[in-house]
């Protein structure tokens, strides 16, 4: 077995100020972790999907950065899995490079290094499910594609750097010395030294010439010609354990740093015969192991752990080729380990950080560029990391580095409504973790936690952080920086579970159910007391506002655009790059809202249906359900007035399924022929405008490819704009028990059929006959009927508005469903059968060829009849749901489970009567004439709060999806 059982899984984030310096010491050892045993063949890459973070940044520490000679492009390399490819000119993220991966360590990345010509990509790591028996990777940058994978390595690969001709790679590696291969195919190894014994070697570095410098754990610096005949082995001075070194560019000097001290010695490029050592004189707390001299070799810099007196990363430099006085300057806004200093022209230099971070700084280290951890930074805010006693509702305290400074902001995320909240006051009744009730001692930061006299168990290196000691005293959690442990009052573990990243925190909901923990990944989970089984997931966005929450079943929930936050890796074998697939592309199966809280709230009876028809994630994504590949390759209008857009599909392995049109985000239906492999075309209305068209091509089992967009030109027809409308409202259900709680809905229809098309206020240059369906006429073939006949009469720059008031339900599989007048509710199938909703309502919306459209929901749940004049709107995922599948503009009356007030005083429902006002002009805020649907919607939301507030002591959340549209819906001109 290795020597360290589950390597070594280094938090994203170490304890910033709060932690002492000798804990971050501590950390360094192990930033490299070493392999032992030797399995006698590597097995097939997993062909199971992993759960993967994907936020448009690292979420766990960058262990190395590559830069081009040329200074054009940077990749990182993590322990997330993941090798991003960055602009220098801009800080633009260009790829994402997957290698295989697998369960624990395996695909964590260590090391990289880009060609000098910029077209090679070498990555390395802990590239095996022992370690053993490894593998170098290289990878075109460019396209992304794993050109070649070099296998057999004996252990884990530290570092990894390219010749200054481009023609060599050398490999330090975590036991067995270097490897040095051919950059070119068929990249066979050109010289190996094993004489390291069973020590990690840390770094290997060229110079011009080709010659090659190495450091080890054994302390022993290694000088190899540039036949890589070794020339030159010295004992280090300055510290035990020499970390980098690193080559002047002439070749002269050689600087080395140290893991285990604050020296940095410079030693001769000829022979390793010590020079000088480097002032740091007043530098005695942290280390300095990380080196660059500039691109013109007169400034040796140097930096590490060593902090400034606030907290931030220091960089130390010396000028006069390393010998001249210490100059200290805080490293941008880097406040942890940095990872990689690497020189660029005009005495820049870009780093790579544990925050993680990484960025282009200029001499006086102010950044010009780069990216900081776009995950929340939970660690250390024991207190304001608040439960509610059965765990639906969580505060946290979002922590970012901003302006010099940090920035703090207390967050409430609830898990029944799925809303997030920013910049609040904390609520009563939540608990923080209890750290007292039990005598459990010397658990943060700690190897050797205790309770009372008896140890608790931990593997070898294993640091525990973070405590929960439940009420009753009976139990409690220990959080560390491999897994989530729950231990009984005599300290007997429970059960131990594995965790993506260090658990900073731990809490214990007082109703027994859930350990819950913020993950050094940035993710804050749920487990089950029981047997530590994971329930539930959130990510929240470092913006703080886009989040994303998810089952292991890979059922989810997302804010607007948070959709692709979440994902899969799939590996394509040992010998391709792994492929990611985001819950975006998903949607149509998992995006299940009404799961989530069900899942909290214990009804697991929904959820086990729900994997019933459509499997889980890991069933879906197979290796047979990949999306075809999409390409378009033309657009043209037609002599009949459509547009056509010529494409190309290409199997995958998951068959060839629907493929979808969206324009401006609206689902439109198109007119095209089942698609095929090869050449395909699809036709459609063309928009009156510039628009933006997507294409999504699905596999047999619905997995959508990523979006491929192009902006096609309008087709003005020179008629003027058209409002189309229709509106239903029904209180007189045939089912009698269907009566209760719309009294008003059908005169709320009719009023809003007169306030949109009143002359002098519609925002169109021309009304249609509005459709208004009342009572004994919105039957649910009536419906349709209208729907369909009203799509043979809109145009792409026509408006068109669905207004829906009566009773609407999520069904079984969480999709919306509007009940007709002649709907007898008996059971599922009745709303099966005489529903409007689920793919039916959407299919008919997508045949309005217009994506300004809105759908006006009004509806009370069929759940609640026993509430007398209250509509709610029974799940908010069926609504969320039927907004994002047909991307059309939504407005609803209640964000959640709680009631939609009808208010007796104006026989109005209190969400239709705000409605009203806003188009009458209320909603006019920004005095231009015309109320666009985001105005309304702000509008409705903070009138309805108001006024149910006010007569009801109960706040009414209004929800809207306006899909990035705000296209006008009235005038504020007219009379009312």
């Amino acid at each position: 077995m290795p020597r360290f059982p589950r390597a070594l899984r280094q938090p994203a984030r170490p304890p910033r100020l709060i932690v002492g310096l000798a804990s971050v010491l501590l950390a360094w050892p192990w930033l490299l972790p070493q392999a032992r045993a030797q399995p006698a063949g590597l097995p097939a890459a997993s062909s199971q999907p992993f759960p993967a973070i994907e936020a448009g940044m690292h979420t766990a520490i960058i262990k190395r950065i590559g830069v081009d000679a040329a200074g054009r492009y940077a990749v990182t390399a993590s322990d997330d899995k993941t090798a991003r490819v960055w602009d220098l000119a801009s800080g633009k993220q260009l790829a994402v490079l997957r290698v295989p991966v697998g369960a624990n360590q395996e695909g964590s990345l260590y090391a990289v290094a880009l060609s000098p010509d910029g077209r090679l990509v070498a990555l390395g790591g802990w590239t095996s499910p022992e370690g053993t028996n490894g593998n170098l990777y290289l990878f075109d940058r460019a396209s992304g594609r794993m050109v070649q994978r070099i296998g057999g390595l004996p252990n884990v690969i530290n570092h990894l750097a390219f010749s200054a001709d481009g023609r060599h790679l050398a490999a330090a590696l975590g036991s067995s010395g270097i490897r040095v291969f051919a950059a070119a195919p068929p990249w066979k190894e050109l010289a190996r030294d094993t004489d390291y014994g069973e020590e990690r070697a840390y770094s290997v570095d060229f110079d011009r010439t080709g010659r090659l410098v190495a450091t080890s754990e054994d302390g022993k610096l290694r000088l190899y010609d540039a036949t890589l005949r070794r020339i030159a082995l010295r004992e280090a001075v300055g510290g035990k354990k020499p970390f980098f070194a690193r080559f002047s560019p002439d070749g002269l000097q050689i600087a080395v740093g140290f893991y285990d001290s604050t020296a940095v010695s410079v030693v001769s490029g000829a022979d390793l015969s010590p020079l000088f050592s480097a002032d740091t004189k007043g530098v005695d707390k942290g280390n300095l192991p990380i080196l660059a001299w500039s691109a013109d070799g007169q400034i040796l810099y140097a930096s590490g752990t060593s902090q400034l007196p606030n907290g931030q990363i220091a960089l130390r430099s010396w000028d006069a080729q390393g010998r001249g006085p210490l100059r200290t300057r805080p490293l941008a806004n880097v406040t942890d380990i940095v990872m990689e200093l690497r020189p660029l022209a005009g005495g820049r230099l870009v780093f790579a950080a544990a925050d993680p971070a990484w960025g282009v700084v200029d001499a006086d280290g102010r950044q010009l560029l780069g990216q900081g951890p776009l995950t929340l930074g939970l660690q250390g805010y024991d207190d304001a990391f608040r439960l509610s006693p059965s765990a639906e509702l969580l505060e946290f305290q979002q922590v970012t580095w901003r302006d010099g400074q940090w920035q703090r902001t207390l967050a409430r995320f609830d898990l029944t409504s799925r809303r997030l909240e920013r910049n609040i006051s904390p609520q009563a009744g939540l608990q923080a973790p209890r750290t007292t009730g039990l005598p459990v001692t010397n658990w943060r930061n700690s190897t050797s936690p205790r309770l009372g006299e008896k140890p608790l168990e931990l593997l070898p290196y294993e640091t525990s952080s973070s405590l929960a000691v439940s009420r009753d005293g009976q139990r409690f959690a220990l959080g560390t920086n491999w897994h989530i442990q729950l231990f009984d009052a005599g300290g007997q573990r429970r059960w131990r579970k594995p965790v993506p990243g260090a658990a900073w925190l731990v809490n214990l909901s007082d109703d027994g159910r859930y350990v819950v923990a913020a993950l050094g990944d940035g993710t804050i989970r749920w487990y089950r007391s029981s047997d530590g089984s994971e329930a539930l997931a959130l990510f929240v966005h470092g913006d703080g506002k886009r989040w994303v929450v998810w089952t292991p079943e890979g059922f989810y929930d997302a804010a607007p655009g948070a959709d692709g936050l979440i994902g899969y890796h799939i590996n394509n074998g040992r010998d391709a790059a792994g492929t990611f697939i985001s819950s975006a592309q998903l949607q149509r199966q998992f995006y299940r809202p009404d799961l989530i809280a069900r899942r909290l709230a214990g009804d697991e009876a929904a959820i086990a249906a729900a994997v019933a028809a459509v499997g889980d994630v890991r069933q879906t994504l197979n290796s047979a359900s990949l999306p075809p590949a999409l390409t378009i390759l033309s657009q043209r209008l037609l002599s009949d007035g459509d547009l056509e857009i010529t494409y190309r599909l290409e199997d995958r392995g998951g068959g060839i399924g629907p493929v979808e049109l969206r324009l401006d985000g609206a689902v439109l239906e198109g007119r095209t022929n089942p698609p095929v492999a090869g050449i395909n075309r699809s036709r459609l209305p063309p928009p009156s405008n510039k628009a933006r068209l997507e294409l999504l091509a699905y596999s047999r089992g619905l997995v959508a490819s990523q979006p491929v967009g192009l902006d096609v030109e309008g087709a003005a027809s020179g008629e003027p704009t058209t409002l189309h409308l229709l509106a239903v409202g029904i209180t007189a259900y045939r089912d009698g028990a269907l009566r209760r709680g719309v009294s008003f809905a059908a005169g709320d229809a009719r009023a809003f059929r007169d306030i949109l098309t009143a002359a002098g206020r519609s925002a169109t240059a021309r009304v249609a006959e509005p459709i208004l369906l009342t009572n004994e006429q919105a039957t649910g073939d009536r419906i349709r009927q209208e729907l369909q006949a009203i799509a043979q009469r809109v145009r792409p720059a026509d408006l068109f508005v669905l207004y829906l008031a009566g009773h609407g339900v999520s069904n079984d599989k969480g999709e919306y469903v509007f009940l007709p007048v002649d709907l007898i509710y008996r059971n599922s199938e009745s709303l099966a059968s005489g529903g409007l909703g689920g793919d039916e309502l959407r299919t008919l919306l997508a045949r309005i060829p217009s994506s300004k459209s809105v759908v006006v929901l009004d509806t009370c749940s069929s759940g609640s009849f026993m509430t007398l004049n209250a509509r709610s709107l029974g799940e908010k995922g069926a609504i969320d749901r039927l907004a994002r599948l047909s991307g059309r503009v939504v407005l609803a009356a209640a964000g959640d489970q709680k009631m939609a007030l009808e208010s007796p005083d104006n026989q109005r429902g209190i969400f239709t009567g705000a409605l009203l006002r806003a188009l009458a002009g209320e909603g006019d805020t920004n005095r231009d004439g015309q109320i666009g649907v985001r105005e309304a919607a702000d509008f409705v939301e903070a009138e309805v709060q108001r006024i149910t507030r006010q007569l009801f002591g109960y706040e009414q959340s209004p929800m809207s999806d306006l899909r990035g549209q705000n296209f006008p819906l009235s005038r504020s001109g007219g009379g009312r």
